[in-house]
């Protein structure tokens, strides 16, 4: 299988040349199967060719999309994605500190992720007008807006091009794959005590090396990433189940409740009980 490279300058050409082409958007994803987020951070995803198969949702429902469409995956979405005619998305993953551009192309023959897979990262996170997009999109869900929320997709598509337009983006060939294991391991055992040496051993690498890759694709250290999945699914079983807070610090791998509590709080700003109590109910929640 041939390398395939696609620059920088022709990943947003791609882009922009489809802006006035694309539909209303056919899926928002913002819940999962327990245990089951793929990805920590939102995603936009753009379908520039061909046509995909998208199993999302805590329901893992099956929706096959045609090009050009946009997609919303929030970070506690689960989405997979199935190519089933040859074509090439453009993904956007939102991380603390940059922005990843993925574009994928699919040879009609080997499903992604393969070789011909390029990502760009940006110099620079998403500005604070695109987060103030993505919070919208979060809100109007809360509030069953889904419609409008669909509607903010595009103004943030195009924010993010101009801001990966003025980065010093750099291209990253092949080298995820590995930081994809351990992610998707870190979140499926998030309520397990799992340490740098855990995982060295079970992947074959160093200690530091474990850093590294935390370091290069999370922008913070191991610990950090995994108090960050632990925290995520603290804040996932806050909105949607009855448990206490000590059941919860157990069911997110925490030694005590007044640790779990310390660390949502220095999150948060405040305690998970006030958390659960200010977080906006659904319309059909409060009726």
């Amino acid at each position: 299988m041939k390398n395939f490279q696609i620059s920088k300058t022709e990943l947003l050409r791609r882009c922009r040349e489809a802006v006035n082409h694309i539909e209303c958007p056919t899926l928002l994803c913002f819940d999962a199967p327990e245990h089951q987020a793929i990805h920590a951070v939102p995603r936009l995803i753009f379908q520039v060719s061909g046509t995909a198969s998208h199993r999302f949702g805590a329901e893992v429902k099956v929706n096959v999309l045609e090009s050009p469409k946009l997609l919303y995956c929030s970070r506690f979405g689960f989405l997979r994605s199935d190519y089933t005619t040859p074509g090439c998305s453009i993904s956007f993953s939102y991380y603390p500190n940059y922005i990843r551009a993925m574009h994928i192309d699919y040879d009609g023959v080997n499903q992604p992720p393969t070789m011909r897979d390029v990502y760009y990262h940006s110099s620079n996170p998403l500005s604070e007008a695109g987060m103030e997009l993505l919070n919208c999109i979060e809100m109007l869900h809360r509030y069953d807006k889904d419609e409008i929320a669909g509607k903010l997709l595009a103004p943030l598509f195009l924010l993010t091009l101009d801001e990966l337009q003025g980065s010093e983006s750099s291209s990253v060939l092949h080298v995820r794959s590995l930081w994809n294991e351990i992610n998707c391991f870190l979140q499926e055992h998030r309520t397990e005590v799992i340490s740098r040496n855990t995982l060295a051993k079970k992947f074959n690498i160093s200690p530091g090396y474990v850093s590294n890759l935390s370091k290069k694709y999370m922008g913070m250290s191991f610990s950090e990433t995994k108090l960050h999945y632990q925290l995520e699914h603290a804040e996932n079983l806050l909105r949607n189940t009855l448990l206490n807070i000590d059941e919860i610090a157990y069911e997110c791998g925490f030694n005590s409740s007044n640790y779990f509590i310390r660390c949502f709080k220095k999150k948060h700003g405040q305690t998970p009980h006030v958390y659960r109590y200010n977080v906006p109910l659904k319309k059909d929640e409060m009726e």
